[in-house]
């Protein structure tokens, strides 16, 4: 279940009242008063869960879950193991997102206070002993800022948000759907939690997938200026101990940042990416979608990663390969560039 301390819950929802809402079709001999209680991925959900499967290279994940039910298209229903529901429609995607919207309503437009919330800092909010809030910050309900923290002048931290000890929260940062460690730095400007770029074709266009998850930032991590971290679609969005993050870097939904990482400015991490302990990123690193990069890489500058990092050495170009065959390669088009204008200056 989505954390309540972020998400107002409306579940659960019968069989009957998914068909309904989806407009998908159920095995003839399903009991439509079934209850399913939650949304889940394939691989996490369990007998009580909802879940989708839109691409056949799922299908694995697919004959393996535990969840109650799932949407799924016409082609991939035989790949449905006993036990699970199949519930066949065209847009797998998009019938989820009805169904999770209706499950979690405010997800798609989060509310960072009590909408009755006159005062700067909430009544339910908690502050431990030292801890600082400058003036024009906002605090939340059931916030807790921890001893000796500081929050600057105009930041925000949504409902529920938890702050460690220790921690400096810059001006006009933007803290939501988060759970911050101790001697956490966040700069000024950072976004922190809002949800990810996630969008999916429906019948008027494209509709927004509903993000669900958090972000986990562990203790002695910094992030620098207008960067900015997705909370999770699904899972968690989770930011290892001790990493540095400089300015103007993109973190999207779901992604995975080891231990004592440092990526420099312009960064941009693409969403379920997992990062290894000890990873550097140079400046304008681009990491494509569900790419892992192992322990200890080294990524230089402007480099592309579109495929898998084993780790343990440093790499650049585009697509990313060993920096040494990387530069191996520049030099031979670089010396056939020159014969060739050599050749054509010979050229009568």
């Amino acid at each position: 279940m989505a954390d309540p301390r972020f998400y107002e819950y409306r579940g659960p929802l019968t069989i009957e009242e998914i068909v309904r809402l989806s407009s998908c079709e159920a095995p003839p001999s399903v009991q439509l008063a079934e209850v399913v209680r939650d949304v889940a991925s394939l691989d996490a959900a369990s007998a009580e869960h909802l879940s989708y499967c839109e691409r056949p290279t799922y299908r694995a994940a697919l004959a393996n879950t535990q969840a109650r039910a799932v949407f799924v298209s016409a082609a991939l229903r035989p790949a449905v193991p006993d036990g699970t529901i199949a519930l066949v429609t065209r847009m797998p995607q998009f019938a989820f997102c009805l169904v999770a919207s209706a499950l979690y309503p405010d997800a798609a437009n989060m509310i960072v206070g009590d909408r009755g919330q006159l005062s700067a800092i909430s009544k339910s909010a908690r502050l431990g002993p030292d801890a600082c809030v400058m003036p024009g910050a906002f605090i939340g309900p059931d916030v807790e800022i921890g001893a000796r923290s500081v929050i600057g002048p105009n930041a925000v931290l949504g409902r529920g948000v938890r702050i460690g000890q220790d921690c400096r929260i810059g001006a006009s940062a933007t803290i939501i759907c988060a759970l911050i460690g101790d001697h956490v730095t966040i700069k000024p400007g950072a976004r922190v939690g809002c949800d990810g770029f996630g969008f999916t074709p429906s019948p008027s266009g494209l509709t927004k997938v509903p993000q669900l998850g958090r972000v986990i930032i562990q203790d002695h991590v910094e992030i620098g200026a207008n960067s900015c971290i997705d909370r999770g679609a699904l899972g968690d969005t989770v930011i290892g101990e001790g990493t540095k993050i400089d300015n103007l870097v993109q973190i999207a939904h779901n992604v995975s940042v080891g231990r004592y990482s440092i990526f420099a400015s312009q960064v941009g991490i693409s969403g379920s990416a997992r990062i290894g302990d000890q990873v550097v990123l140079g400046g304008k690193v681009g990491v494509a979608d569900h790419m892992q990069i192992g322990h200890k890489s080294q990524v230089a500058a402007k480099a592309g990663v579109s495929h898998s990092l084993p780790g343990g050495e440093a790499y650049g170009g585009y697509p990313a390969r060993p920096i040494r065959q990387w530069r191996r390669e520049v030099a031979s088009l670089s010396r056939l560039a020159k014969r060739r204008k050599f050749d054509d200056e010979r050229e009568p």
